[in-house]
């Protein structure tokens, strides 16, 4: 049944159309301002509308630095019409950077200069987000060229007088080490980003006054040779921007279901960056669901489902927090939902594979393997060369969702890349099958959820205990080897392997009491019978694989 629902929907996902929303959404997203953020909400308010989608709206939240929503609060809206750099001095005039040219060479947020622009002498440093940093320099006035983020040191910078900041940041090895790097050999070394790659930095202006440049790291060591050359050298900055107070759009739409309460999948992806895979990708997947849903249910193909599927595309964190906090019978009435985030990577040049990023480790729900059983039926029958994983829980993206202060389940489908957040993401970069993968497993998961009913429960129950009994093998595997390479220490870990079983059992009972959502009333009843015997067995089978581990001892 499952594989003709997934290729009922893999028929309706237009692979054109999810390209060319692709490439119209990273275009429209360049310049990351106030005009075009309400312009890419807009397009995709737009595009739900026309293939069906109802309820679209662009909801309005607060774009002004102070009001919070579950920790998260979004800036001024921001407008940029230009900005150079160059760098000047006796015989010389060179430019640096160019915002027409390039928008991401002028750090979004980034305050303006007077209107003739500001000349000034340069103080070179590594970091500026420490005091000690400034001990025996003297920034008055002057731009500092540094390694470091401008976000991380616009405050201090402007407390000692610096008047602008340049940096030739790129995203560090703590940022990206929860990425799932898949080693393929047979296809090259992994890519990383080039040289003249610039990536995405930021500036409080409104708060501080700054203006701020990034560059590209070949760039920036370039502009530093030329400086130690020639002291007498400046750079000339000329920056037309404003902020202000006001409001940005968050776009929603819904693939309406038969529930009158509201019950619905939530599906969400965030506008507003500048890369082709993060995230027009995502939104560009996210609306071609929706279209494949909606034509599907209205051509009978598949029946319209119990439940809605809300599509939300937002300000990534503060845009999703803002409007669950405003919506909150909405979570109440939502079973689970799905992040997509990033999800275009072409494999043989990012070496990413498609990526399941599994719900909390304290909130564990049965969203995972339902997703995990609808991927293996999927790609293992149609393209076994596509690589795909599951990562634990990292709130990276609008998955937070998923923790305990909003609760709604949602595994992330997506991954960031070493071009993560560069000039580097463009549309050379994206793979048009993932595009497609990703929307069909991903239509078919919210189909198969806002459908359910007492037998899909019963598939669902089915599906997350044989996850939950493959997690404590895989546990009890792992202890093994521990204990055998454990020496005399052996019984410790022994001790330490069970404890860590233990905690894996609770889980796959956790994950399996889920289940029972999906149903109400009599069936929930029925439902409960064969929750207890699915339980039941997942202790059993635990104590078997502990009785397997303690044998290690005397091996």
């Amino acid at each position: 049944m499952v594989q003709n629902l997934l290729e009922t929907i893999y028929g309706a996902v237009d692979k054109e159309r999810v390209w060319r929303r692709t490439e119209r959404l990273w275009r429209l997203e360049q310049p990351m301002t106030a005009r075009s953020r309400r312009a890419v909400a807009q397009y995709c308010a737009d595009q739900l509308a026309a293939d069906g989608a109802t309820e679209v709206e662009l909801y309005e939240c607060p774009a002004d630095g102070e009001s919070e929503f579950y920790g998260w609060k979004a800036g001024p809206n921001w407008y940029a019409e230009d900005a150079t750099l160059d760098l000047v001095g006796p015989g010389v005039r060179r430019r640096i950077a160019s915002y027409k040219k390039l928008p991401r060479s002028l750090m979004t947020g980034s305050a303006g200069t007077p209107k003739g622009g500001v000349e000034a002498a340069v103080v070179m440093m590594d970091d500026g987000s420490n005091e000690k940093d400034y001990r025996g320099l003297d920034v008055s006035g002057k731009i500092i060229l540094t390694r470091a983020r401008g976000s991380n040191i616009a405050a201090l910078a402007a407390q000692k007088g610096a008047v602008g900041v340049v940096s030739d940041n790129q995203a560090t090895q703590r940022e990206l080490k929860h990425m799932p790097i898949m080693k393929l050999p047979e296809i090259g070394p992994e890519q990383r980003p080039p040289e003249d790659a610039v990536f995405w930095l930021h500036m409080s202006g409104y708060a501080t006054g700054l203006f701020g440049f990034a560059l590209s790291p070949a760039d920036g060591e370039a502009l530093r040779a030329a400086l130690r050359k020639n002291r007498r050298l400046r750079l000339r900055a000329k920056v037309s921007t404003r902020s202000q107070k006001g409001t940005y759009p968050v776009t929603t739409g819904l693939v309406p279901g038969r529930s009158r309460r509201g019950d619905q999948i939530f599906v969400v992806a965030h506008l507003y960056e500048q890369g082709a895979n993060d995230n027009a990708s995502g939104c560009a997947v996210a609306l071609e669901m929706a279209s494949a849903l909606n034509s599907l249910i209205k051509r009978g193909e598949i029946p319209q489902p119990k439940r809605s599927v809300r599509f939300l595309l937002t300000l990534e964190y503060p845009g999703t927090a803002c409007y669950l906090h405003q919506h909150q019978k909405q979570i109440k009435r939502t079973l689970a939902g799905l992040c997509l985030d990033s999800v275009g990577d072409d494999q043989a040049q990012t070496h990413v594979p498609f990526s399941i990023n599994l719900n909390p480790g304290d909130r564990p729900h049965f969203s995972d393997p339902v997703f995990i059983w609808l991927t293996r039926q999927w790609l293992d029958p149609r393209d076994k060369t596509y690589n795909w994983t599951t990562v634990p829980f990292h709130a990276a993206t609008d998955n937070f969702i998923a923790l305990e202060k909003i609760g709604i389940p949602c595994p992330w489908i997506g991954g960031q890349n070493r071009l993560w957040h560069t000039t580097a993401d463009v549309m050379e970069r994206l793979d048009p099958r993932a595009l497609v993968h990703c929307a069909t497993i991903s239509a078919a998961y919210c189909q198969f959820l806002a459908a359910a009913g007492p037998r899909d429960a019963r598939l669902a129950l089915a599906l997350t205990e044989s996850y939950g009994l493959e997690q404590v093998s895989d546990r009890v595997a792992e202890g093994i080897s521990q204990v055998m390479a454990a020496g005399r220490g052996r019984p410790q870990a022994v001790k330490d392997a069970l404890k860590v079983v233990r905690e894996e059992r609770d889980r796959s009972l956790a994950r399996l009491q889920t289940v029972i959502d999906i149903v109400e009333g009599q069936s929930r009843r029925r439902l409960q019978a064969a929750l207890g015997a699915a339980m039941e067995r997942v202790r059993s089978h635990t104590k078997a694989q502990e009785r397997l581990l303690r044998g290690v001892i005397s091996a």
